[in-house]
């Protein structure tokens, strides 16, 4: 018997209360192993990431929930906007030039492999006075990623090393 597929998302501006639960999805062992940091974070140093970027007018957090399963918490996507300045991602290096908002989307794990990843990435997206332009980098074995990100209108757009790890880059203009 096959997973039911997605029928939609409602989408919501994250907040507070959503920080335990973004950070038990990170913490699966699915999402640590495609994920570019792929070390496992106590709740205590993501409440204080999550928090910083609720507060941070370059992060938009979104929260994807169910139409079929009573409006279910089904996955989180985050962009970042690169600022010349600031770090490139958490702990990164400095950019030396305004670029696009990096994306990145997790999927409750219960809820993968139903098109929820690519509802999100359609459906959540940051207005376009806000960027322009939206990138994601997926590590090469992560292909449920890629189909998502293409399905949702994504083009690949080359490869580049981060964190000592391959990725495709992935690029969508709004």
């Amino acid at each position: 018997m096959g997973r039911e597929r997605s029928e939609g998302v409602n989408i919501r501006s994250a907040l507070p209360l959503d920080c335990r639960r973004t950070w038990q999805w990170s913490m699966d062992p699915d999402t640590l192993a495609n994920s570019t940091r792929g070390g496992a974070v106590k709740f205590s140093e993501h409440k204080r990431w999550f928090t910083e970027r609720l507060r941070d007018p370059d992060t938009l957090m979104f929260m994807g929930h169910s139409q079929m399963h009573g409006l279910e918490p089904v996955g989180w996507v985050r962009y970042g906007r690169i600022k010349s300045g600031k770090p490139i991602w958490t702990g990164g290096p400095i950019a030396r030039e305004d670029g696009p908002a990096e994306v990145s989307v997790i999927i409750a794990p219960e809820m993968r492999g139903r098109g929820y990843a690519t509802d999100l990435l359609r459906e959540a997206l940051p207005p376009a006075d806000w960027t322009h332009r939206l990138r994601a980098l997926i590590l090469l074995h992560n292909t449920a990623s890629a189909r998502a990100f293409a399905g949702a209108g994504y083009s690949l757009v080359g490869q580049e090393t981060r964190m000592g790890k391959e990725h495709l880059v992935y690029e969508r203009e709004l």
